[in-house]
């Protein structure tokens, strides 16, 4: 008896780890920003963030306002805007008036690696109507994460600058302001 419960010990002993090792990458893999769908309710309907299930180790995702895809990132659309960055996050949800929109929703667009601290933004204007539109990139590589402040007529995107993740060197910091639909450069004093 006390034999086959050293035999039994011994076999569990070597299945444990393995059990761990497979919670653990299961864990982190569920908890990683960009693997689970998202939903915004906003004035013009549900938008949802929905990952494909065929796709690729760099994913692709759809981001949708009701039943209407309005973009798709990734391994799916390899011609497009944003093949290279198809993991998507919202940023913030200004549930205000944005003019012209009633409201808009900042996302965030990046890639798996660490070369380069750098991404896309992008805002979807809505309205209670149910249009809607998708603005132009604002897109940057290097130094520390990006910064949004509100402001009355729309909101800021600042890049603080400093030294690149990788190399030499300084970039310098940038600050955007979303107003009438447009990302527009703030000019350095």
């Amino acid at each position: 008896m006390l034999d086959s419960f050293f035999r039994s010990a011994r076999g569990a002993c070597r299945i444990i780890p393995w059990v761990i090792l497979i919670l653990v990458c299961a864990s982190a893999r569920a908890q990683y920003p960009g693997e689970k769908d998202r939903y915004v309710q906003t004035v013009a309907g549900i938008v949802s963030i929905t990952k494909s299930e065929s796709a690729g180790i760099e994913g692709a995702y759809t981001v949708s306002l009701g039943a209407k895809k309005l973009l798709t990132t990734g391994d799916a659309n390899p011609d497009k805007a944003f093949s290279d960055f198809p993991h998507i996050d919202v940023v913030r949800h200004f549930k205000r008036p944005i003019t012209p929109f009633d409201e808009a929703i900042l996302f965030q667009q990046y890639s798996y690696g660490n070369a380069c601290n750098g991404s896309s933004f992008w805002v979807l204007g809505l309205n209670k109507d149910g249009s809607y539109r998708i603005s132009k990139t604002l897109d940057f590589c290097g130094g520390p994460s990006a910064k949004v402040f509100d402001r009355k007529d729309g909101f800021v995107v600042y890049f603080p600058g400093g030294p690149p993740n990788i190399g030499k060197g300084y970039i310098p910091p940038q600050t955007w302001v979303f107003r009438n639909g447009t990302f527009v450069r703030v000019a350095r004093k």
